[in-house]
């Protein structure tokens, strides 16, 4: 990864001696070289870096990934070194013009030429030409923003080789791996039929770990690359942050920011505007006075136009809703008595048909009560007319046995018959006969 940052008039050596691709390449040759010259013995060394040829390649881009991010580390490290004092030199005792940007472009080629050359340097370098060749340095702040934003843009495409890199050593351990599963079986179709399935399976298996083998090394040096990122990163962030302030800090106060403060043309050219503005202004708040007057006095006709017109539309509907209620009133009254009719006169001939029938019920009770104390005096009358032939029996039982059973029978018939009238009187008894020839054989 080159340094964009660093100038670019450096001869074609030194340009070559700042990739990290020469670097990395030569890193990984002495680390391959040292493993294969016994310097650097470990198992795990042989296992993972060395057993195959993908684990070669993804060991040189992790080589030249890290050789990228320890030059760009060490160049930022340089950077920092950058003398605290002012670039410029000692601040004047008044702002200067434009003109002033030559002087401090002076002082500015007085320092180291690492110092020149380094952010700050090149930073505030390029804010005096730009306040050198436009003749003015009102819009230097907005200057320093554009080269900010500039260097952060930069700083990113940096880093472009090392996010390239971790992202495709991945992909380069899955690859070994899918490589060396292929084999793994492609050996195992062979040798199944030579020898038996558990001799063929060991190979196998052992081609299976050094094929996996590959993509934990790739996930671990991607791992390592991109951590190393982010705190370099992290670094040259800040380090860009203080170059700006710096940078601010170095500019404040030199230059005057308004050219008209010793331009005559311009300052008689301010107090022409100047008197402009106070007329305008003078003239805005007298049509303001007028527009204001104009919308009070159409305010105060729209209010007097709202009540009069509000208290004619009150009256209106008043009356127009004392009309309506009264005339609903009286509607309501009509169907009232026009319902309380026609629901009077069917409960009126309803009372009338209970009553008569009432009259009808106590009637038939009257009858009914009577017909009760008849019947009675019918039963009472039974009883002693069964109580009489039961002393007759009994008498003519006696006449018998006393052989005047004739002369018995006639009182009797005729106290019998006597009876008889008598009870007709007072009930409809029928006749009692009574049985002479059974007793009058019991009386013989």
């Amino acid at each position: 990864m080159s340094n964009p940052s660093e100038p670019t008039n450096e001869g074609f050596a030194s340009s070559i001696l700042r990739q990290p691709l020469l670097w990395g390449v030569l890193a990984s040759a002495l680390f391959y070289a040292a493993i294969q010259t016994g310097q650097l013995q470990h198992p795990l060394l042989t296992r993972y870096f060395a057993s195959h040829p993908v684990e070669y390649i993804a060991t040189t881009m992790f080589f030249v990934g890290l050789a990228a991010l320890l030059m760009r580390y060490f160049y930022l490290a340089g950077q920092a070194r950058v003398p605290r004092e002012s670039l410029l030199g000692p601040p004047r005792g008044e702002p200067v013009g434009a003109e002033g940007a030559s002087i401090f472009l002076e002082a500015l080629a007085q320092q180291r030429r690492a110092v020149q050359n380094g952010l700050l340097g090149r930073r505030l370098r390029a804010v005096l030409q730009t306040i050198q060749q436009r003749q003015g340095a009102e819009h230097y702040e907005k200057d320093l923003e554009q080269l900010a934003e500039a260097a952060d843009a930069e700083s990113h495409r940096s880093y472009s080789l090392v996010r390239i890199l971790s992202s495709t050593i991945p992909i380069l351990g899955f690859l070994g791996t899918v490589i060396g599963l292929t084999k793994a079986v492609a050996e195992l179709s062979i040798q199944v039929g030579e020898v038996g399935l558990e001799e063929a399976i060991e190979p196998v298996i052992a081609g299976l770990s050094v094929a996996f083998d590959t993509t934990a090394l790739a996930l671990g040096l991607s791992i390592v690359l991109v951590f190393a990122m982010y705190f370099v990163n992290r670094r040259e962030s800040q380090l860009l942050a203080d170059v700006e302030r710096r940078a601010r800090e170095e500019l404040l106060g030199r230059f005057i920011t308004d050219p008209t403060l010793h331009d005559p043309q311009l300052l008689a050219l301010r107090r022409m505007c100047d008197q402009v503005v106070t007329a305008s202004e003078k003239l805005v708040e007298r049509q303001s006075e007028l527009w204001e007057r104009t919308i009070n006095a159409a305010h105060e006709r729209w209010s007097t136009l709202s009540v009069t017109t509000e208290r004619q539309i009150e009256t209106s509907l008043s009356r127009a809703l004392k009309e309506s209620y009264a005339a609903h009133v009286e509607h309501l009254e009509q169907s009232a008595e026009a319902a309380a009719r026609r629901t009077t006169e069917p409960w009126n001939q309803a009372v009338a048909a209970l009553q008569q029938t009432s009259a009808s019920l106590q009637n038939q009770q009257t009858e009914l009560r009577r017909q009760a104390e008849v019947m009675l005096q019918a039963v009472d009358a039974t009883g002693r007319v069964l109580k009489l032939e039961d002393a007759l029996n009994k008498n003519l039982a006696t006449l018998a046995e006393s052989r005047n059973f004739e002369q018995a029978v006639a009182s009797l018939a005729a106290a019998v018959n006597l009876f008889s009238t008598k009870a007709t009187h007072e009930s409809p008894v029928p006749p009692t006969t009574l049985r002479s020839s059974s007793s009058s054989g019991h009386a013989a």
